[in-house]
């Protein structure tokens, strides 16, 4: 079973699909990280009213920690959407993998 197969069984996002998921060198340890990307039809929520918006445009590459796997730290690699919305302005979408802890990246 693939680990993409394990990680839509038990974190399955709504807006978004899993790419790529390789194992790097993060901090001095391996580590997996998982590339996620927004699924082609879908708009990012704005964070202040909740209604989704058109994007504006996309913020640089984050690594956000996620629960480890198999004693293998876990991240995902993501670049956030900021949104457009037409009442609030551009703002960074909401979106449900901004629970995890963002770390700094350098890549």
């Amino acid at each position: 079973m693939l680990i993409k197969t394990l990680l839509n069984k038990v974190e399955r996002f709504k807006s978004f699909v899993y790419g790529s998921i390789c194992v790097e060198i993060i901090g001095g340890i391996e580590a997996l990280v998982i590339d996620i990307e927004p699924r082609s039809n879908s708009r990012p929520i704005c964070p202040a009213c909740g209604k989704r918006c058109s994007v504006y445009d996309r913020q640089p590459l984050r690594l956000f920690e996620y629960l480890p796997i198999w004693s293998f730290k876990a991240y995902f690699r993501y670049a956030p959407r900021r949104v457009n919305c037409p009442v609030h302005g551009t703002k960074m979408g909401r979106s449900s993998y901004l629970k995890f802890r963002n770390i700094p990246h350098e890549k």
